[in-house]
């Protein structure tokens, strides 16, 4: 065995997964300040979905990701510990957002891209409601409903978060964990299942219980 040549490939390797992470941080950001830009120009009266579906590249859930990333402060980075860990968590632009709707709420960027990378085990509340067992279905049926009261009488917080499990995918489910982040989820999982009208509904009424 070649140890030199294996130590040889594994800093490449290594420097190479941190570069691309960075690259995603500040693609991500360099996308978004030209989205505000660009919206910023367009004339009054003309809608912004309308004119990204018909111009860009990219679904407008990534739009909204992206206009997130680019009003951060600064230009997104790693935290300089992550320069050494020995595991650098997946990057995706949908964590990246989350963090960034973190700082909107007034954590600081970088405490905020950290806990993205390297989440603190979260210490949840305990409700009432938890105790209560957990019913697990590929369909969710709820009633139309407008209000946080019409909302829990069909929709306990367990079967909440079932709805999020059944209609978004496990890692998105896996990354929130306040309220800034369940927001973000919320209004990517409506615009990707608008046309879907039983899971609107069901979200609708989850979104009431959860938030």
């Amino acid at each position: 065995m070649n140890k030199a040549l294996v130590k040889s490939k594994l800093a490449e390797i290594n420097e190479a997964w941190h570069g691309l992470q960075l690259n995603v941080m500040e693609k991500s950001w360099t996308i978004g300040k030209a989205l505000i830009a660009i919206k910023a120009e367009l004339p009054e009266g003309e809608k912004w979905q309308d004119w990204c579906e018909a111009n860009l590249h990219l679904s407008y859930g990534h739009v909204s990701r992206f206009l997130a990333i680019g009003a951060l402060p600064k230009k997104p980075e790693l935290p300089t510990f992550a320069a050494n860990a020995k595991q650098l968590p997946d990057l995706s632009i949908e964590k990246l957002a989350l963090a960034a709707g973190r700082v909107k709420k007034g954590i600081s960027q970088d405490l905020a891209i950290s806990e993205m990378l390297f989440p603190p085990a979260p210490k949840l509340p305990k409700f009432a409601a938890d105790d209560e067992p957990t019913v697990k279905q590929a369909t969710v049926v709820v009633p139309e409903v407008k209000t946080k009261k019409d909302a829990k009488k069909y929709m306990t917080r367990p079967l909440a978060l079932d709805v999020i499990g059944i209609v978004s995918d496990k890692e998105e489910v896996d990354v929130f964990v306040n309220r800034t982040s369940l927001e973000i989820l919320f209004d990517g999982l409506m615009e990707k299942h608008k046309d879907d009208k039983a899971r609107m509904k069901a979200l609708v009424a989850a979104k009431l219980v959860l938030l």
